[in-house]
């Protein structure tokens, strides 16, 4: 699979994960995601995809947390990195309910994308201005611990 592609993947199910659970209509977005729109390449999904979520249970926070500091190693355009953005944001309206945790990861991989509020806003469909603010506590990985290491990672299926 190649690289950004599999940033996309990663994104997806991140954003699924971290509110402790994973509805079928992620689950859906995501397949669509892969269907119709080859976002993650031409790699099978159905044989990729259980490979990174036994990852995920496997190793729970540290995966995710290893997702974001491969965004924060790597550098994207900006094109690729709103299609990152619009893919997380893809992801947490999937359920048609915005869960407060889907904002702060939201908010914690819009950390390590240079991109400014207004490229953001005007070409990320669904981003809200909340989304934005840089909660004060939310300025290291410290803070990203607290919100996502008490997640329980290990029960976390597709449905």
């Amino acid at each position: 699979m190649e690289e950004f592609n599999k940033v996309l993947l990663l994104t997806s199910v991140c954003c699924m994960a971290c509110d402790g659970e994973i509805v079928k209509e992620e689950v859906s977005t995501l397949r669509k995601l892969s269907d119709e729109q080859q976002l993650f390449g031409k790699e099978d999904l159905n044989s990729v995809l259980p490979i990174i979520m036994d990852s995920l249970t496997k190793y729970g926070y540290e995966f995710v947390k290893s997702y974001l500091e491969l965004l924060e190693k790597a550098t994207f355009s900006d094109t690729q990195a709103l299609q990152i953005l619009d893919v997380a944001t893809k992801t947490i309206y999937a359920d048609n309910k915005v869960e407060y945790d889907e904002i702060k990861f939201f908010k914690s991989i819009r950390r390590y994308l240079k991109l400014s509020d207004e490229q953001i806003l005007s070409q990320v469909e669904g981003v809200e201005d909340y989304w934005l603010n840089a909660d004060a506590q939310d300025n290291n990985m410290s803070a990203f611990e607290v919100n996502f290491s008490n997640v329980d990672y290990s029960s976390l299926k597709l449905e």
